[in-house]
């Protein structure tokens, strides 16, 4: 059995706390300079055929649960 799940959407707008972030978090941190060495907006592209755009509920996005994992 196949289950297929609605791919998460990025969101370009900015947010209260992702202001936050950028005032708390340091440019120099390791985890800023790995976000801007690394590309993996592949990985969105790459899982896209296991999403279905209009059954079930909104998904986690697929690069968020990369990362976690990756981290």
């Amino acid at each position: 059995m196949v289950i297929e799940l609605m791919q998460g959407e990025h969101s370009n707008q900015s947010s209260f706390f992702s202001m936050i972030y950028e005032e708390l978090i340091p440019a120099d941190h390791l985890l800023c300079k790995l976000a801007a060495a690394v590309d993996l907006s592949f990985i969105s592209e790459l899982v896209s055929d296991c999403y279905c755009p209009d059954n079930g509920r909104p998904s986690w996005d697929p690069l968020v649960l990369f990362k976690v994992v990756f981290l």
